[in-house]
């Protein structure tokens, strides 16, 4: 009969819904979170916002000396400075990124470049997003799993076992006043600012002995490079030198500049806690937990 045929005709389409599903590739889960660690460091990534919580324990969000560092916002500019694409269906310039989903590829064990060739053990994983005009933002983290040197153009500086750095690739970037561009107003894109925010167990304080490093309470110190890589190229100073930092309380904002690029742009911050013994034990853990009830 006519009803027979439609009820086996939707069953055939909730059995494909559920293969779907059920065959989704590992890994890719998009809204969700994900937990990784190694050398007694731990990284929880707020799949809904893409925040990173880290912190010397598996319990991250409640340990006293907890990190979160966030994407706070992001401005497309033009020649003069002026902000474009601010309004209208496809924004190029965010105030917050906190309802932004963010998209996971699969955690591995792999190994980072460092200084002249050398292999370093790490285990990674990379998160992305892709904004109203379809640009792309792309965070990869990385924990190391021993200790070595890594270099970023001239400057060298050590890593050991638990240090968390991450790479923040921005790629197929659409700037206002492309042929393909909607923007509201107008406006001609030459520049992007990244706003990198950290929220640490003190305010951050910059070390004596180096104006890159800053001292953020609980053990833990921050390297801000002031260079970029611009098309797959050399890293080069960013436009206006060292990254310009601002402090509220105990959150620090620094502010990242891009020229313009064709392809890619990308910046490397870094993360060390100290500790008193060195803990080798991998503590890997590919764990994606879809309450995301911590994402303030």
């Amino acid at each position: 009969t006519f009803e027979r045929m439609q009820s086996n005709e939707m069953l055939k389409v909730a059995l494909v819904a559920i293969l779907v599903v059920a065959f989704a590739a590992p890994g890719q889960g998009q809204g969700s979170d994900k937990e990784l660690g190694a050398g007694g460091i731990w990284a929880k990534v707020i799949g809904q916002s893409g925040k990173i919580d880290l912190a010397p324990s598996p319990d991250v969000s409640g340990h006293a000396d907890r990190m979160r560092i966030e994407i706070d916002s992001l401005r497309e500019l033009d020649s003069s400075g002026e902000e474009v694409g601010k309004g209208g269906q496809e924004k190029h310039t965010f105030n917050s990124f906190a309802t932004q989903d963010f998209t996971f590829g699969d955690l591995e064990d792999t190994v980072y470049e460092g200084y002249n060739g050398t292999k370093l053990d790490v285990v990674m994983v990379p998160f992305s997003t892709t904004l109203d005009a379809g640009s792309k933002i792309e965070i990869q983290i990385f924990i190391f799993k021993e200790n070595g040197n890594i270099s970023i153009g001239d400057d060298v500086f050590e890593v050991t076992n638990g240090t968390f750095k991450f790479n923040v690739l921005m790629y197929d970037w659409v700037w206002c006043g492309d042929a393909d561009a909607s923007c509201n107003q107008g406006g001609v894109g030459e520049m992007l600012e990244l706003d990198i925010s950290v929220v640490s167990k003190d305010a951050a304080t910059k070390r004596q002995d180096r104006d890159d490093m800053y001292e953020m309470g609980g053990g833990a110190t921050m390297h801000i490079s002031d260079k970029i890589m611009v098309d797959g190229g050399d890293w080069e100073l960013m436009p206006g030198g060292a990254p310009a930092m601002s402090l509220q309380g105990k959150k620090a904002t620094w502010t990242i500049k891009f020229p313009k690029f064709v392809n890619s742009t990308m910046y490397d911050p870094t993360v060390v806690y100290a500790s008193d013994e060195t803990d080798t034990t991998d503590n890997t853990d590919n764990t994606d937990n879809t309450d995301n009830t911590d994402n303030t």
